[in-house]
C-alpha cells in the first residue's frame, strides 16, 4: 500500500468471520467491491483441504465490471484471477473498494472460513469511505449507525486536535479555514449517509 495503515475504528470493519453456504455449490458471495478502503482475507481453513471455494478478483476496475453488467456481455473468465494460497493463515490484501472480487461455493461437502481484516488509512488527509448503506444490509442498522457515527466523530476530532493542543500562530486564515472545512466536509457526509442508507439495495455484479 506504500502508506501507514491503521485498525478500523468500526468494529464490523475491524474483524469478522466468512462461512461457507450450507448448501454446496453456492456462491459464498456474489462478485462485489467492498465497504471500506482496506482490508485483507486470512484463511483460517486450509483452502487445499476443500473442493472449491476460491477467493476470486476481476483484472479490472469497478467501473468496467458495472459496464459489462450494464451491457449484458459475456462475463470475461480471462480476466478472473485465483491467487494461489498455499494453506491456512495465507491472505490476500486488496484496496477493498477498488478490487471487485468474489469467494466460489464449496463443491462438495467441506468446510471453509476465512477472516477479515479492515483498516484504515493513517494519514487523516486521506478521505473516508465507508458505505453504511451497505452495512446495514449485514449488521443491524441501529449497530452499523451508531459504529459508523463514532468512526467519523474520532477521524473529525483526530483532524481538530492540533487546532486545540498545538495552535500554529503562523498560519494564515486560509489554511485553518481549510483545516475546519475539510471536518465539516466528512461531518456533512456522514449525515447524507445516516439520513439516506435506509433506501440503499444491496450493491453487487451478480455471480
Amino acid at each position: 500500500m506504500k502508506t501507514p495503515l491503521l485498525p478500523h475504528a468500526m468494529p464490523h470493519q475491524l474483524s469478522h468471520l466468512n462461512y461457507q453456504p450450507l448448501t454446496v455449490g453456492e456462491n459464498i458471495d456474489k462478485w462485489h467491491y467492498d465497504t471500506l478502503q482496506v482490508d485483507y482475507v486470512m484463511f483460517v481453513t486450509d483452502p487445499n483441504d476443500v473442493e472449491g471455494g476460491e477467493f476470486q478478483y476481476f483484472k479490472g476496475t469497478r467501473d468496467e465490471m458495472a459496464a459489462l453488467k450494464k451491457s449484458g456481455q459475456p462475463f470475461p473468465e480471462e480476466r478472473v484471477i485465483a491467487p494461489d494460497l498455499p494453506g491456512a493463515g495465507y491472505a490476500v490484501l486488496i484496496q477493498g473498494n477498488y478490487v471487485v472480487h468474489q469467494a466460489k461455493g464449496l463443491l462438495a461437502e467441506g468446510e471453509r472460513i476465512t477472516l477479515v481484516n479492515g483498516y484504515t488509512y493513517a494519514d487523516i488527509e486521506v478521505p473516508d469511505y465507508t458505505a453504511l448503506g451497505q452495512l446495514v444490509h449485514a449488521d443491524p442498522a441501529k449497530l452499523s449507525c451508531a459504529e459508523y457515527s463514532r468512526s467519523l466523530a474520532l477521524r473529525c476530532a483526530q483532524q481538530l486536535q492540533p487546532l486545540v493542543n498545538a495552535p500554529d500562530y503562523s498560519l494564515e486564515a486560509a489554511q485553518r479555514i481549510s483545516l475546519l472545512k475539510r471536518a465539516r466536509n466528512e461531518l456533512d457526509q456522514a449525515i447524507q449517509q445516516l439520513e439516506s442508507y435506509e433506501s440503499e439495495a444491496m450493491r453487487h455484479f451478480g455471480d
